[in-house]
C-alpha cells in the first residue's frame, strides 16, 4: 500500500509540474531609446533625444554685413550652417523661432538614407532612422544645408518623433 501512495504522489508531482512548465511563455523585448547626434566640423556637438542648436561659434565675430554700406533689399544677409545628422529614429528639424529656414541633403553617407518627407511646420522631417547598414554613426549620417536670411541664426531644434 505504502507503493501505491508513493507512486500516486510522484504520478501527481509529475503531472502538475509539467503542466506549470507548459503554461510559462517569457516574452524578451530590448527597447533603444531614442538618440539623434549631430556633428559640425567633423566634432560631435550634441546628442540626445532634443537637440537645441544655437548660434554657431564664432558668429558673433563676423563683420558687419555693408561695411558702412547700404545694400539694396535683395542683397540681404543669408545665413548659412551645415551639420551631419545620426539617428537611430525619425526626426524633425525646426527653427525655435518664427523665421523661415531652409533644409537641404548635401550628402549621404555610405551606411546612411535619407527619407525627408514634408511636413507642416518643420524645415526638415527625417521618416525613419538614418541607418540602412550597421557600422560606426558617422558612416550612417546624413548632412544638411541650413539657410535663412538674416543677421542672426535663428535657434534650431531637432526632435526625435
Amino acid at each position: 500500500m505504502r507503493a501505491v501512495r508513493q507512486g500516486l504522489l510522484w504520478v501527481l508531482a509529475a503531472g502538475s509540474s509539467g503542466s506549470a512548465f507548459a503554461g510559462t511563455v517569457h516574452h524578451v523585448r530590448f527597447v533603444q531609446p531614442a538618440q539623434i547626434l549631430v556633428w559640425e566640423d567633423g566634432e560631435l556637438i550634441a546628442r540626445g533625444d532634443r537637440i537645441e542648436l544655437g548660434q554657431t561659434l564664432g558668429a558673433q565675430d563676423q563683420p558687419l554685413i555693408g561695411a558702412g554700406e547700404l545694400l539694396p533689399v535683395q542683397d540681404a544677409a543669408t545665413g548659412l550652417r551645415t551639420i551631419s545628422v545620426a539617428s537611430n529614429t525619425a526626426f524633425s528639424l525646426r527653427s525655435g523661432d518664427t523665421s523661415d529656414i531652409s533644409v537641404r541633403v548635401l550628402s549621404i553617407r555610405e551606411n546612411g538614407e535619407a527619407s525627408a518627407v514634408p511636413a507642416a511646420g518643420t524645415g526638415f522631417r527625417q521618416a525613419s532612422k538614418t541607418a540602412i547598414r550597421p557600422g560606426a554613426p558617422e558612416s550612417q549620417a546624413i548632412e544638411l544645408e541650413i539657410t535663412w536670411s538674416g543677421d542672426t541664426a535663428p535657434p534650431l531644434l531637432i526632435v526625435a518623433d
